[in-house]
Order: C-alpha cells, then sequence, then structure tokens
C-alpha cells in the first residue's frame, strides 16, 4: 500500500519540530540537573520546612482523624498528598488511623511522596513557564528565557520540597498569562477564569492576593463592553462546548475527590471560628452590590457607573469558586479554614 506523501513528515517540518523541542529539553533537562543536585534520597527533615507538617495532616485527613494545621492554608498540597496517601495504603490494608500514625513515626517511608510531589511541581512549573511564555509572545526564545529563570529561584531547596510556594508561582504564572489573554480579546470569560484562579491560588498561599491588582487593571485597561453578559454567557458556553470531554472529567474528579476525602465526616465544625469577620466580608459584598444596583438606576455618570459595576460582582463570584473548589474538599474544617485566612 501506498503511503500518501502528505502522511510523510517533511525533512523540514522535522527540522522545526526539533528546533521547537530543542530549548524545551534544555529548560527540563536543566531543571532534572538542578533536582538531582539536591539531597533527594536524604533523610527527609533534611531541607524539609513543610514536608512533615504537611505530610501529617494530610495522613490525618485521609485517615479520618483531626486536622488542625492548614497554614497558608496550602490546601491544594496537603489534599494531593491526602490522596497520594490513600493509595499508598490501599497496599497495607487501606488509609487507617494506625497505618497514618505509623506513617509519622516513621516518616523516611513517606519521603517518596511528598519529595516527588515537590519535584513534580518543581519541574512542572519550569515546563509551564516555557509553555506559557513561548505560547504569550509567539517564540521559543522568550519560553528558554522564562524557564531558565525558574530555575534560578533564590532558594534551590524548594526543588524537593513541599511547601506550597513552588505550586503559588505556577498558579500565578497561569492566572497572568490568563488575564492578559483577556484584556487582548476583551474576554469577560476569560477574566471570570483568571478571578477563578486566583481563589484557588489563595488557598494554595495567601500572597495570591498579590495578583488581585493585575486583574482589575486588565478589566480596567480591557473592559468587556456593556454587552459583558452576554460575552460572559458565549465564553462560558464555548469553552464547555469544544472542552466537554475535560470539563466532564474535571467535574467527575473532583466529586470523586470530594467523596475519598469527606466520606468519614461529611459535617461542618464551626468550632473555633471568626464569625464575625466573616459576617463582615459578607456584608461588605451585599453593600456593594446593593450600591451598584441604586447607582445604575439613579446616576448616569459613567465613571460612577464603572467603579459600581455588576461585572466585578460576577468576578467576586468566580473567585469565589476558585476558592470553594479545594475548601469543599475538606468540608469540616472549611469554615474555620475560612475564618483563619481571612484574619490574616
Amino acid at each position: 500500500m501506498e503511503i500518501p506523501s502528505r502522511a510523510i513528515p517533511s525533512q523540514r517540518s522535522l527540522k522545526r519540530i526539533a528546533l521547537a523541542a530543542a530549548p524545551l529539553a534544555v529548560v527540563v533537562v536543566a531543571a532534572v540537573v538542578l533536582v538531582a543536585a539536591q539531597p533527594v534520597t536524604g533523610p527527609w527533615w533534611i531541607n524539609a520546612d513543610a514536608d512533615a507538617t504537611y505530610s501529617a495532616s494530610a495522613l490525618n485527613i485521609i485517615s479520618g482523624d483531626r486536622s488542625r494545621y492548614f497554614d497558608h492554608p496550602g490546601l491544594p498540597n496537603q489534599e494531593i498528598l491526602a490522596i497520594t496517601f490513600g493509595a499508598v495504603s490501599l497496599a497495607h490494608g487501606g488509609p487507617t488511623r494506625a497505618w497514618a500514625q505509623d506513617e509519622m513515626v516513621h516518616l523516611d517511608s513517606a519521603r517518596p511522596v511528598f519529595r516527588g510531589w515537590g519535584i513534580a511541581f518543581f519541574i512542572g512549573g519550569a515546563l509551564l513557564v516555557y509553555l506559557l511564555l513561548n505560547r504569550l509572545f509567539g517564540h521559543w526564545t522568550w519560553g528558554l528565557a522564562g524557564g531558565l529563570l525558574w530555575l534560578a529561584q533564590p532558594d534551590t531547596t524548594d526543588a524537593i520540597q513541599i511547601r506550597p510556594d513552588v505550586l503559588l508561582c505556577a498558579l500565578l504564572l497561569a492566572t497572568g498569562f490568563v488575564v492578559v489573554r483577556a484584556w487582548q480579546r476583551r474576554s469577560a470569560g476569560g477574566f471570570a477564569a483568571a478571578s477563578a484562579l486566583a481563589g484557588f491560588a489563595l488557598m494554595t498561599k495567601l500572597h495570591a492576593v498579590a495578583i488581585i491588582p493585575m486583574i482589575l487593571l486588565g478589566t480596567v485597561l480591557g473592559y468587556p463592553g456593556a454587552d459583558w453578559r452576554e460575552k460572559l454567557k458565549t465564553d462560558v458556553r464555548s469553552f464547555v462546548v469544544r472542552h466537554r470531554r475535560g470539563v466532564a472529567t474535571a467535574v467527575g474528579v473532583w466529586i470523586l475527590l470530594f467523596f475519598i476525602l469527606n466520606w468519614h465526616r461529611l459535617t461542618i465544625s464551626t468550632l473555633g471560628i471568626d464569625a464575625g469577620l466573616l459576617a463582615l466580608i459578607a456584608f461588605a459584598v451585599f453593600d456593594y452590590w446593593l450600591l451598584t444596583t441604586l447607582v445604575h438606576k439613579w446616576t448616569g455618570s459613567r465613571l460612577v457607573r464603572r467603579v459600581f459595576d455588576p461585572f466585578y460582582l460576577w468576578l467576586a463570584g468566580a473567585f469565589a469558586v476558585g476558592i470553594a473548589i479545594p475548601l469543599a474538599l475538606v468540608l469540616e474544617y472549611s469554615p474555620w479554614i475560612l475564618s483563619q485566612t481571612s484574619s490574616r
């Protein structure tokens, strides 16, 4: 059978693929070399900042025991560790409390889990930077520069730790990329997606609040227009239709994780929460909504109407959705975590 000539890659196309893959390979190899230079096989306490605390909290979560350590709050990290520990425990009869306590006592046996994820976040972050900058600026030189800058971190011990900083940086880079794309296209859906990513990043580490001014500036410079509601509906519908399998898979995985991490305590505890602070935040949002309604009913000033715009309420809603995605996976502690996050 004769193969059509169009199905055979030409020498020029192969060369183009090689040239595109080479700088990416440089970034990945450099990241691997940097990781290999760290004490990967050393005892758990070497270069360990949050390794033990996050691992112990994750073991408590998956075994059904109580956990009150949600510093930063570091939810995605702890939840990923909890799911991984749960998978590992299946070979030992499941994530029982006795097994979890034994892992805490002999934490060296858990090194492949927390260091493995720490390394994955570090190398994955370098790869993400390359892809985002290459896509944004349209040339591999930007991706190469960004990937190498990612590796030039002031503290290389982060290459093998499960601290939230590495994942936070990757999430904020992704958020910044989405904001720029939304500004270029004046996309209401893009700004909503950026807000949701920022909310998710906030549950990784509180420093994510630094991205909020960038999102607001992007909406000022790239305001979607008075018909932003229609654009938002169109953007969301188009995204779901184009990525329906991915969306369905993501929703299904989240529901599965919800029941795995919450099956032993489908309750919500209000113990220790600062109800006054949460009520103050809710009251502030209500006041903004009320002012927005009154301004758009009685005022014709374009500037005032832009400041008090329902569009920002929708962005706040998207931000809340981003917060809720990891927060609901530890349902019992969610009010307390939210209260602690708000008070810092």
